[in-house]
């Protein structure tokens, strides 16, 4: 502990730069902005110049064999101290800004040193050429495309179907021939919400032990306290990751990992124009759900992502989006796992991919 007290200084590396000229402004930020007039309400993503270096972090708590829950201390206090010694100035000047009228308002984030900001064009315009700011980027707007079903046929329930792929990846074998169910590990998704009563779900939350706030995050503003879910993607993923057969179902187990307990948040129901924020809101809060960074068990073993973007979306999507992915690397560098599915384009439907996550007990 007291090697690691005193290296410690030199682990933190901030990513700096000369402060003598205004953010850059995206160019497809630019484009969007020069079709609206000075006084229209726009939003915006604004990065600081100061941010931790993650990769070069996650190399040396790598070398100094830290355990995963003095990873985690570590990563999401730098990640705090950062925040909170950057974005003062930048933030005092929003909350005048906002009492004059010219914003409506601003989310900070620190899982990613950045602001979102929704103000006039003109005021955002002026807050690129702020001291603290490196990058000004637009916020995408994207729609909800339905799930793919094989034409004719008719919709079914969430879990109740047959998964070929259990076999197809050897499940059974895992579980019986290494003893590995995902017992004692604990998993997430963010998508469209989870049903936090379906019979192959609900008992496995751990909102059933645990401070709710620590086990569900609705961002989408359904008001409940438990999970809900906004259509049956989310319920869906979360039954390939770890359900188990219900009453009326003739399979007695549906999920990659029936044992583990879970977590979930609904950043995946709308896809409108906070969804850039929604995101970044989840990273950051399964990160650290209970806002202790000290403790860990409330934190995810693996974050499972069944949803993307792509250039197919219109600009700023592009096919290697890469705005979330600092906030991405913050949650591995703090010990968790972030998966995301891959899609194949052929007569196939969606699969889950799940990388095994970090941590795995009988």
């Amino acid at each position: 502990m007291k090697r690691l007290i005193w290296l410690l200084p030199a682990l933190i590396l901030l990513v700096c730069a000369i402060q003598v000229q205004a953010g850059e402004i995206s160019p497809e930020l630019q484009e969007k902005w020069s079709n609206v007039a000075a006084t229209d309400k726009v939003n915006a993503i604004f990065h600081l110049w100061e941010r931790v270096d993650l990769r070069e972090l996650d190399i040396t708590l790598r070398d100094l064999h830290t355990t995963r829950q003095m990873r985690h201390k570590i990563v999401v206090e730098e990640l705090q101290r950062v925040a909170r010694e950057s974005q003062p100035p930048l933030l005092s000047d929003l909350d005048a800004l906002q009492l004059q009228g010219s914003i409506d308002g601003y989310t900070a984030y620190w899982i990613t040193n950045c602001v979102v900001v929704k103000g006039t064009r003109e005021t955002l315009e002026n807050l690129a050429k702020h001291a603290s700011i490196q990058w000004v980027e637009a916020v995408p707007v994207m729609e909800l495309i339905d799930a793919v079903r094989t034409e004719g046929r008719a919709p079914r329930h969430s879990l109740d179907d047959q998964p070929p792929g259990i076999n197809a990846i050897h499940a059974p074998q895992v579980w019986h021939d290494l003893g590995y169910t995902g017992v004692g590990v604990l998993v997430a998704n963010m998508d469209t919400g989870v049903d936090g009563n379906h019979e192959a779900l609900g008992s496995r939350w751990r909102g059933n032990h645990a401070p709710h706030s620590e086990c569900w995050l609705d961002v989408l503003g359904n008001g409940s306290q438990t999970p809900v879910a906004s259509g049956d993607h989310g319920t869906h993923v979360m039954g390939t990751i770890c359900g188990t057969g219900g009453a009326n179902s003739q399979f007695d187990t549906i999920g990659v990992a029936p044992g583990a307990e879970w977590i979930a948040m609904n950043a995946v129901g709308g896809f409108g124009a906070d969804f850039f924020s929604d995101v970044l809101t989840g990273y950051q809060w399964f990160a650290d759900p209970d806002l202790d960074p000290n403790s860990v068990d409330d934190v995810p073993d693996v974050i499972q992502n069944s949803w993307g973007i792509n250039g197919g979306f219109g600009a700023p999507w592009t096919d290697c989006y890469e705005e979330w992915n600092e906030a991405i690397i913050a949650c591995e560098t703090a010990g968790t796992v972030v998966t995301f599915s891959a899609v194949m384009k052929a007569r196939v439907h969606h699969r889950t991919a799940v990388r095994p996550p970090s941590r795995l007990t009988q």
